[in-house]
């Protein structure tokens, strides 16, 4: 014998024109509208759409909600807040646009305010953002987006700051991508997090490991040449004992004595 299924019961009833069935089988209004009176009951019910600035993103006889600062909704019968862009503001909520940023700023998410410097432009920390305090990208250094305060500035490749907050940034012994400075954000210790690895100090001129040495052509460090210093070193010490043992031997040749009194001025 066969069972019945069972569950809920989902009557189709035919809406009224700009009416919607809900999950529960009522009658309401579609998404982007709203009851035209609220207490109006179902056989009464007529929609409106909700007005620029508002939105209603799902049916129901719910009202229309303000877009919150920061986005707006330019048409009726909205159902998503559309948010502001870069280089747009909007401070207050059911708005039907964003205003544009002043010059020299920019506004970041959630874009209820322009409380950034635009690109290529950057401020002290200190200070606010304005078209007065944005200043231009210093020389040595880029200022994208997000890296617009002091703190901030993506140094050059080949550059080198003391800290985030040091204004002056200098150029390293050798740029490119085998020199010392790597540039970038970070600072790290007394400007050591703009060095690449095995370096520190001023312009990153300090060489972290044992038997290494600086060289300013290359502008990085580099293994010392411990056969060469070992050839000068036996060098150093050898002449003079090979200047005695030669001496030796003209004397017992029997020399011209300008010779011998030669050899003995050399040792």
């Amino acid at each position: 014998d066969a069972t019945p299924a069972t569950g809920p019961l989902l009557v189709v009833v035919d809406c009224r024109s700009g009416l919607v069935q809900d999950d529960e089988g009522f009658c309401v209004c579609p998404a982007g509208q709203e009851p035209q009176d609220p207490s109006a009951g179902p056989a009464d019910l007529t929609c409106t759409p909700c007005e620029e600035g508002h939105v209603k993103p799902d049916r129901g006889n719910a009202l229309c909600e303000p877009c919150p600062a920061g986005s707006y909704e330019p048409d009726t019968g909205g159902t998503v807040c559309r948010n502001c862009a870069h280089g747009e503001f909007q401070a207050l909520a059911g708005q039907a646009q964003c205003e544009l940023c002043d010059p020299q700023t920019t506004s970041a998410a959630p874009f209820a305010s322009c409380d950034e410097c635009d690109r290529d432009t950057f401020r002290y920390d200190e200070v606010a953002a304005s078209t007065a305090t944005c200043k231009p990208c210093p020389l040595l250094a880029a200022c994208p987006l997000n890296h617009t305060t002091l703190s901030t500035l993506v140094l050059d490749e080949g550059t080198w700051r003391l800290t985030n907050q040091s204004r002056a940034i200098e150029r390293c012994a050798t740029a490119g991508s085998t020199g010392a400075c790597v540039g970038g954000t970070d600072a790290g210790n007394d400007g050591d997090g703009y060095c690449r690895g095995g370096h520190s100090g001023y312009r990153c001129g300090v060489c972290a490991g044992e038997g290494q040495y600086f060289d300013k052509g290359a502008g990085r460090c580099e293994e010392c040449d411990f056969a060469a210093s070992y050839t000068l070193i036996a060098f150093v010490l050898l002449t003079p004992l090979a200047v005695v043992v030669c001496l030796r031997r003209v004397e017992r040749r029997g020399a011209p004595a300008a010779v011998v009194r030669t050899i003995k001025r050399l040792r």
